[in-house]
């Protein structure tokens, strides 16, 4: 992503995001200077490779971010760098699995349902 790449309205590659999401086709955003995310992908995290640039004086980081990207292509399991994952780390996010469990009464199929039965 570049703030290029991703303006509106003529942003050259938001057609093509537009059409791997139509498609179902799994999107990789890749940062490579600041830029804001398009609405449609901003929710998808994404690969930092700002520090890879110019590429003649940042072979080595580009060298290891790349070799990242293949391994998550070939592997469908990418780590991203993006917002979310930073959260994550900070704030070591609770869960609540066990608790929601806890609550689920056997008799009862799917939904919401089982909020009420304790009411």
């Amino acid at each position: 992503m570049t703030p290029h790449s991703v303006r509106r309205p003529d942003g050259y590659c938001l057609n093509e995001i537009t059409k791997a999401i139509f498609k179902n086709i799994t999107i990789i955003p890749i940062m490579v200077v600041p830029s804001e995310p398009p609405l449609s992908i901003c929710r998808i995290q994404w690969l930092d490779m700002q520090d890879c640039f110019p590429l003649d004086i940042r072979h080595k980081s580009y060298q290891q971010k790349f070799e990242k990207l293949l391994s998550g292509l070939k592997t469908k399991s990418f780590e991203y760098d993006g917002e979310q994952n930073t959260l994550l780390s900070i704030l070591k996010p609770i869960d609540f699995s066990i608790d929601i469990l806890r609550h689920l009464n056997p008799t009862i199929d799917f939904g919401r349902k089982w909020l009420m039965v304790n009411r």
